[in-house]
């Protein structure tokens, strides 16, 4: 609370793989212009909003439409996971927090539904082919960031050694998951020019039989 995070809430930072050498400058890179959401460092605030964990409450429902005390309650919660945290463990974590905070004459139920977090190594040569093509197809050198998100497959994809490029053309002002969400025909110009790009960078990488 008031810019504060709590002894318990520490838990959720737990082995959290710090940026590397090579993405950390890069932060400095990306727009600094909102001062109501950096407050301080631009380099901290790209790491807290997507490098490090963060808990979301999605939902709550109480209540009916009658006048009586509610005798239930429902939450959703979404916790993302820090590269390197695993999703049971931090399960364990959270569900312990909530029943901790509970009062004795609650009874909690918590269901999950968990996915294992991905990182890739950014001197990957298919990772430095990737920023090449994209420099290529709009311009402007790509930055390297961490970013929550719900891909499990990139996960199951990491865990096979198979390096994988997620990369998007969504400008801040398309309100990309809101109800009035937008996408230019510009930006999936890029993406076209973007993935045409990758594909001839990619067949550089040498084969293996």
């Amino acid at each position: 609370m008031n810019g504060r995070i709590g002894t318990a809430a520490l838990l959720f930072f737990v082995l959290v793989a710090p940026c590397s050498a090579q993405e950390a400058p890069l932060h400095l890179t990306l727009p600094t212009d909102n001062s109501a959401l950096l407050r301080g460092d631009p380099a901290d605030f790209y790491v807290r909003t997507g490098a490090d964990a963060s808990l979301d409450v999605n939902e709550i429902r109480g209540g009916e439409p009658r006048t009586l005390v509610p005798a239930t309650a429902h939450a959703t919660l979404s916790l993302r996971l820090a590269a390197r945290q695993d999703p049971d463990h931090m399960a364990e974590v959270l569900t312990g927090l909530l029943r901790a905070a509970a009062p004795p004459y609650a009874e909690v139920t918590i269901e999950t539904v968990r996915a294992a977090p991905a990182l890739f190594d950014a001197s990957h040569p298919s990772v430095a082919l990737a920023t090449q093509a994209l420099e290529r197809a709009v311009g402007v050198a790509p930055v390297l960031t961490r970013s929550g998100g719900s891909i499990p497959a990139v996960a199951e994809l990491g865990q096979r050694g198979i390096p994988t490029i997620v990369s998007g053309f969504a400008l801040s002002d398309d309100r990309i998951h809101s109800p009035d969400e937008s996408f230019r025909l510009t930006s999936l110009e890029r993406g076209e020019r973007a993935a045409r790009e990758l594909y001839v960078s990619l067949a550089a990488l040498p084969h293996h039989s």
